[in-house]
This record gives structure tokens, C-alpha cells and sequence, in this order.
């Protein structure tokens, strides 16, 4: 098969391997990712932007990068990771999947073609609330790649390849990390140690759940504030106690990830529950935090 008529891809899973896709006969809406990659901590964020002059180098044997622009769209990923505030709009992948699939059979870069990825692919970046000029960045570096295929072997495989792939890892990169399920209170801190228990028979009860192995949990409070933290063990389990007592009364928290470069998941749904008092009451600090019956969810 004509080198032209295929298309190397990151595995979804793993993100360290490689696929290959047909670039023709393929029906579905997303050419470039069949499932888009969810990439769960910082970590593997980074490990993706890391390993990007590899995979370009797999799109045609010998490939040749300008290290410097390959720098600079390594910053310039960096610089929006973490910072997506919604999905990219499927209408938008769906334009940039035809103008992907408009180029393929050409022999040569088209000028308007390359013009016209480059848009689609600013349109679907923009539609995350991701930086405008954070997006025009990535842009610029696109050009500046596109520049260097023009001049490699198969110079339209190149172009096709190299969107497809940066639009992909920057899909990939740009979500916060996956934020934890709500929490449980521990059997052990709960009233008759029931399961699925919301009152706290200890004054510093202990809220368990899963999360991503080496990453830390915290507890927080609707404010920000840091309650109690823990690391996640091994097998994916955590097990993380509120710092100081709290006072008999109800409360509503949350608890978030922390990974090993310092990024913050989202908070959890919230969990509210209740301490009462014991026989042989400790000393307490803090306010209890009122929760009414229409905010807890």
C-alpha cells in the first residue's frame, strides 16, 4: 500500500505505543483518536508531551525535526495543560476530519489546504475555553512544522500526520486531571460501622475511597481549605483522617486529587454528614458547617 494511504496514530491506550489507522475506507466521524486518550494525572500528561518528537519521528522512517520548533510546540503544549474548561465541540473535530480528509490524496502541500487545517484546527482548540493566545501559539508552531514537511519525503502524510497527532495531545493534555468519586465515611468512624453510614461517631472520622495509585487525596472544605490528606496505596485504595476534631453537628466536604507534579483534580461531589457526640467527648476545634436538607446532592 502507497505509503500516502496511512496514518500513525498514539494507542489510546497507554499512549506509549503506536497504531495504524487506514487513512481511507475508514467511516468513522474521528479519524485522528478512536477514543479520544484520557490521560488521569500530570504525570502522564507530561510523559505525552515528552515522548512527541518520537512519535513524529514513526510517521516516516529517517524523519528529520527541527529541534527548536519541536521545542517551542513542547512549551507551548505545557502552557495549556490543565487549563480546558469544556470538551472540544464535535461539529468542530468533525470540520477538521474533512479538511484532514480533503488533503490526504494530494501529492503536494496545497497552500490552502494547510491554511485551512491550520483554522479548523485553532476552531476546535478555542471551543475547550482554552488561552486564544495560547491557541494562536500552537497555530504559529503548526506553520512552522508544516514549513518543514513541505521540504521531507511525503510531504501531505507528514501534514495530515503532525495535525491529527498535536490536536490529539492537546485534547489529551489540555482537561484537568479526573477528579475522585465522592467519598464514603470508614466503617470504623461510622455510627454501628455501617456501610454507606453519613454519621460519625469519632470527632475525626475517616473518609475512604479510590483514586489513582501514587497520588495523594485531600480533604477540603467549600473554601480551599486543606482538612486532612493522604497518599493512595498501591492498590488503589485510600484512607484519609480530618486533621483536628470536629465539633458534634453536620458538615459538607469534599475531597480532590493531588498528583506528584502538584496539580489539583476538581473537588469530588460533595459528601455531607454528621458527628455526634461521644460518651467521652475530646477537645474540639472548629465551627460545624450548617448543611440543609436542598444542598445536600
Amino acid at each position: 500500500m502507497d505509503r500516502r494511504r496511512r496514518r500513525f496514530v498514539p494507542s489510546p491506550e497507554g499512549l506509549e505505543s503506536r497504531a495504524v489507522l487506514s487513512q481511507f475506507g475508514f467511516n468513522g466521524t474521528n479519524v485522528f483518536f478512536s477514543p479520544q486518550p484520557q490521560l488521569n494525572t500530570a504525570q502522564q500528561q507530561a510523559r505525552r508531551i515528552n515522548n512527541l518528537p518520537n512519535f513524529f519521528k514513526e510517521v516516516v522512517v529517517g524523519r528529520q525535526l527541527n529541534k527548536p520548533v519541536i521545542k517551542q510546540l513542547q512549551e507551548d503544549l505545557r502552557a495549556i495543560q490543565d487549563k480546558f474548561i469544556y470538551t472540544a465541540r464535535p461539529d468542530d473535530l468533525q470540520t477538521f476530519n474533512q479538511q484532514l480528509r480533503a488533503a490526504m490524496p494530494l501529492q503536494n502541500i496545497n497552500p490552502a489546504q494547510a491554511q485551512g487545517l491550520n483554522y479548523t484546527f485553532g476552531k476546535a482548540l478555542l471551543t475547550t475555553g482554552a488561552n486564544p493566545k495560547a491557541v494562536a501559539n500552537l497555530q504559529r508552531d503548526m506553520n512552522e512544522i508544516v514549513k518543514m514537511d513541505m521540504f521531507g519525503p511525503l510531504p501531505v502524510t507528514l501534514m495530515t500526520n503532525d495535525y491529527a497527532l498535536v490536536l490529539q495531545t492537546a485534547l489529551a493534555i489540555g482537561h484537568p486531571i479526573q477528579r475522585p468519586a465522592q467519598p464514603m465515611l470508614a466503617i470504623k468512624s461510622s455510627l454501628n460501622h455501617q456501610v454507606g453510614s453519613r454519621i460519625a461517631i469519632t470527632p475525626r472520622p475517616t473518609l475512604i475511597g479510590t483514586y489513582h495509585v501514587d497520588s495523594y487525596v485531600q480533604i477540603v472544605n467549600a473554601a480551599g481549605q486543606v482538612l486532612g490528606q493522604s497518599l493512595v496505596r498501591k492498590n488503589g485504595d485510600y484512607s484519609v483522617q480530618f486533621n483536628d476534631p470536629l465539633a458534634p453537628g453536620l458538615y459538607r466536604v469534599f475531597v480532590r486529587g493531588l498528583d506528584a507534579y502538584g496539580d489539583l483534580s476538581h473537588n469530588s461531589p460533595p459528601f455531607a454528614f454528621r458527628v455526634v457526640a461521644r460518651h467521652h467527648p475530646e477537645t474540639v476545634v472548629g465551627v460545624p458547617h450548617p448543611v440543609g436538607p436542598s444542598s445536600v446532592r
